[in-house]
């Protein structure tokens, strides 16, 4: 049988874009069904994993080249969901996956679209010559939504990540390797009280009044931890609620807080610090909790990536970190001693703005990395 020709990067670039797959939508399966073909053909054992029972179309793409072989694979992945297009108009159809002056334009184009096909194309690329070593691609799904379809497979299918021995997510980076990111971790600050008549006060118990002085301690609060790349960890005040309607005394009221944490950080310590800050009156919940991530660049295959990155680009391949959370961190839940480098085409300011784009130069520079880094690690 002979093997079918790679395709091209661009190309595939605009049919992945021209699928709608906006992480609300839940339109997953739609656009993973033509890619779990594309790889089929190219050899690869394809499967769906549904991570949300009520949702169906939700879902994750399993790909293995030689599942039977039980040596360290390589991991290429990614998410193939998007945010929405926003409010403000596009100079484009946003689904068009339209080409001018040396880019290509549309929703998901640089998050992460342009990345997962360089993947695919690197990974069928590569399929023929791999001589029964097996190339692992995943292609996850809900990750705008808080790395749904990732923390799934580590947290509930652990054993879809046996046998992986690195991790590349295709996130943009300008195709230059990053070593982390910070991690994300919701704090929730709840009052409870009696609700009243606002006409009669007296007889109720105003929650928020009890929430305040807690919001006026913690405003100032920063915590202490600092992490030499990942820089310091950070702690917002974002969301204050409480009450369902204004002539009553609220007998709710919630404070949200968003952290950013860094490697190695003493949570016990931060949640201890909350807690206290926050007052007896005052329930501390964690609703969400996202790990940092990061990799020792000086490890052997992170410093043979920075290798291959410089050879490819010409460029020194600084030790940089990423500005966002990515499926990497989802992953670490599940195989923690593993290293995952982020890297893909494409810039990091331009996730999720309006006429989102991303340089077809960049789409043929990160499929030959991608292509490079296979040889590298199955010593081609």
């Amino acid at each position: 049988m002979t093997t079918p020709k790679a395709p091209d990067v661009l190309e595939l670039t605009q049919e992945l874009v021209r699928f709608e797959s906006i992480t609300a939508n839940n339109r997953e399966t739609a656009i993973l069904e033509p890619v779990r073909k594309l790889l089929e053909s190219f050899g690869f054992t394809c499967s769906l994993m549904h991570y949300d029972a009520d949702i169906p179309t939700r879902a994750n793409l399993i790909a293995e080249l030689n599942p039977a072989d039980k040596r360290p694979a390589l991991c290429l992945g990614g998410h193939i969901d998007t945010v929405p297009f926003g409010n403000a108009p596009w100079d484009d159809d946003p689904l068009s996956g339209a080409v001018k002056d040396g880019k290509i334009y549309g929703r998901g184009t640089a998050d992460m679209k342009g990345g997962m096909a360089a993947i695919l194309c690197a990974a069928a690329s590569m399929a023929g010559k791999l001589d029964g070593r097996n190339l692992v691609v995943h292609i996850y799904g809900g990750e705008e939504f808080g790395l749904l379809g990732s923390r799934y497979m580590a947290e509930q299918k652990p054993e879809t990540l046996n046998n992986i021995g690195a991790v590349i997510v295709g996130e943009p980076t300008n195709n230059r390797p990053q070593f982390g990111h910070k991690g994300v971790t919701w704090f929730e600050l709840c009052t409870k009280g009696v609700t009243a008549h606002a006409a009669m006060p007296e007889k109720g118990d105003n929650a928020l009044l009890k929430l305040i002085p807690a919001a006026c301690k913690l405003q100032h609060f920063q915590p202490e931890d600092t992490h030499p790349y990942l820089g310091k960890s950070t702690l917002v005040l974002s969301v204050m609620q409480s009450g369902l309607n204004t002539n009553s005394v609220p007998d709710s009221a919630v404070l949200k807080m968003d952290c950013r944490t860094v490697a190695g950080q003493d949570m016990e310590k931060l949640t201890l610090a909350l807690r206290e800050l926050a007052g007896p009156d005052a329930t501390l919940t964690v609703p969400a909790d996202i790990p940092p991530l990061w990799s020792d660049p000086e490890s052997t295959w992170c410093r043979s990536v920075r290798r291959i990155v410089e050879e490819v680009t010409g460029t020194e391949a600084e030790v940089l970190c990423a500005e966002f959370a990515t499926d990497a961190a989802a992953l670490k839940l599940g195989i923690p001693d593993v290293p995952m480098i982020v890297m893909g085409p494409g810039e990091q300011g331009m996730a999720h703005r309006t006429n989102e784009n991303v340089r077809v130069e960049d789409l043929y520079t990160a499929q030959k990395i991608y292509e490079q880094i296979i040889a590298d690690w199955y010593k081609l």
